[in-house]
């Protein structure tokens, strides 16, 4: 095994996956998902869906979660709060939910239109 394939297998096994992958975008590229700092060693976060540090979480790229996280600080006031309700949780959660959805349906669209540029593209050369 050579000294890269060492490293990435290094990388892969902090990520916990032999197949790492951001659940939002898909950035698999090991080493745009892993940065080294003196404490962490990952581009790989944990983003709490329904904000304020409660609940479920997903892993994201760092730039996802920049996203997502920027989406919240849009919320209503009182959703985010250190001291919240369990009710206010489940509307947080709610809201989450419909932030990650926006973002996984503005990337399907994207993927939507390379994918119609390649087919109508191969479609001309076929033709001619």
């Amino acid at each position: 095994m050579t000294n890269e394939e060492k490293r990435r297998q290094r990388r892969k096994n902090e990520l916990g996956s032999q197949k790492p992958k951001c659940a939002m975008c898909g950035e698999n590229d090991i080493t745009a998902l892993l940065k080294e700092t003196k404490t962490v060693r990952t581009f790989m976060e944990e983003h709490h869906i329904a904000g304020s540090h409660e609940g479920e979480t997903i892993q994201v790229c760092r730039n996802c979660h920049a996203k997502l996280t920027d989406k919240q600080l849009d919320w209503p006031e009182g959703v985010i709060s250190s001291e919240r309700t369990q009710e206010m949780n489940a509307v947080g959660f709610l809201f989450g939910l419909a932030n990650l959805l926006e973002l996984l349906a503005k990337l399907v669209f994207k993927f939507a239109t390379i994918l119609f540029d390649f087919v109508t593209d191969h479609q001309k050369e076929v033709m001619v």
